[in-house]
Formats: structure tokens, C-alpha cells, sequence
């Protein structure tokens, strides 16, 4: 086997030992971090933003939130541009859709290759030793060997694939919770929407005159 080559961007290079250690076979690999759950969410966008014309469906509220203020008595004047909520919406989940789309292929290609990514499965020929004093390679077959690597590949990955995955979970965590600012923001216009048209004047005043 030749020497390595030295690069001149890496100034702490891993070095493996071909030939086995006394004791190296019996040596337990460090433990894989313990991160907790590592489960990314597989996430789905609305291709349509439910109408404002459609009724507010009851959301239901989280059991640590605090309850709601009881509302006054008396309403406030206020406005609203539905128009101008609808378009902004809109242009967010295009966003959205964007962003989640970039997620669920970085998400697919992570989960597909972790297996063989750092090299855990590499392999590499046998073809036996060579005798100088006849010029030819004897003790090789036609089966490829695990190449000196792929223990430190497995250890390495290991310990590299949970970070991965709890990455993936974190990116796909802040994705969702902009989803749910997409969904409460749009009930809020329904809401809206739906006050406005049941609303009514009062009953005008009798006609008693006084004076």
C-alpha cells in the first residue's frame, strides 16, 4: 500500500492503522449521542389558501396555553383590508412551498444515503501480494475486501448521523411552526370575514317623541 498523501488544506489529517493493534479487536466504538427523538416531519403545503368566504372552523386550543381574556363588553372601532391579508398570505405560502420543497429533497437525500454517505460500506480489490522475483501477484480473488476505512467511516457516521437527523428535525420544526402562522392568520380573516357578514344594525328608536 503506498504512503498517504499529504494535502496542504487538512492540518490534522485522521490516521489509520493498517495493520491491527494488539487489543484493537476487543475495543468498544465510542457510544452514538444521545440527542433524543431525531424524527424529521414530513411536511405538506396548502395548494389553495382556504377562501375567506368559507366559514372559521373552531381551532382547539393547547392544554399549557393560557385561557383566552374574557372579551369586553364594549367593541372597539377597528378595520381590516381583507384584500390586501389575502395577498399576503398568498406570498407567503408561496415562500413556504419554496422552502418546503428544498427541505423534503435535502430530507429524502439524508435519509437515502446515511447508510454509505462517509464511506461505511467501501470496499476495495484483493489482489493478493506481489512477488518481485517473478513478477506476478499471488493469494488474490476475485472478491473485493472492506477497504482500511470502513471502520472509521461506521464509527464516525455513527456519531454524525444523529446530529444530521436532529438538524433535519429542527429545520422541519421552524417550517412547521410558519405553517401554523399561515393557518391562524387565515382563520383570523375568516373570522373576520364571517363577523362581517352577519353583522347588522340595531332595531332603530321607537317613535316617541319627547321634547
Amino acid at each position: 500500500m503506498t504512503d498517504p498523501i499529504t494535502s496542504e488544506y487538512d492540518d490534522d489529517p485522521i490516521e489509520v492503522d493498517t495493520e491491527a493493534k494488539e487489543g484493537d479487536e476487543n475495543a468498544e466504538p465510542p457510544p452514538p449521542p444521545d440527542l433524543g427523538n431525531t424524527d424529521s416531519p414530513d411536511l405538506t403545503v396548502w395548494e389553495t389558501r382556504p377562501s375567506f368566504d368559507d366559514p372559521p372552523k373552531d381551532i382547539g386550543q393547547d392544554a399549557g396555553s393560557e385561557p383566552p381574556e374574557e372579551a369586553s363588553s364594549v367593541a372597539e372601532a377597528f378595520s381590516i383590508n381583507l384584500d390586501s391579508m389575502a395577498t399576503q398570505l398568498g406570498a407567503m405560502l408561496s415562500t413556504s412551498r419554496d422552502l418546503v420543497t428544498r427541505y423534503e429533497t435535502l430530507r429524502s437525500s439524508v435519509l437515502a444515503n446515511q447508510d454509505t454517505i462517509f464511506g461505511q460500506q467501501s470496499m476495495e480489490e484483493d489482489n493478493g501480494s506481489f512477488d518481485f522475483s517473478t513478477g506476478m501477484y499471488w493469494g488474490g480473488d476475485d472478491e473485493d475486501d472492506p477497504s482500511v476505512w470502513q471502520e472509521t467511516a461506521q464509527q464516525f457516521a455513527a456519531q454524525m448521523n444523529p446530529v444530521q437527523q436532529k438538524a433535519l428535525q429542527h429545520i422541519g420544526g421552524v417550517l412547521e411552526r410558519v405553517g401554523e402562522y399561515i393557518a391562524l392568520a387565515n382563520h383570523s380573516g375568516q373570522v373576520y370575514a364571517e363577523a362581517d357578514r352577519n353583522s347588522m344594525f340595531p332595531p332603530p328608536p321607537g317613535n316617541t317623541v319627547t321634547g
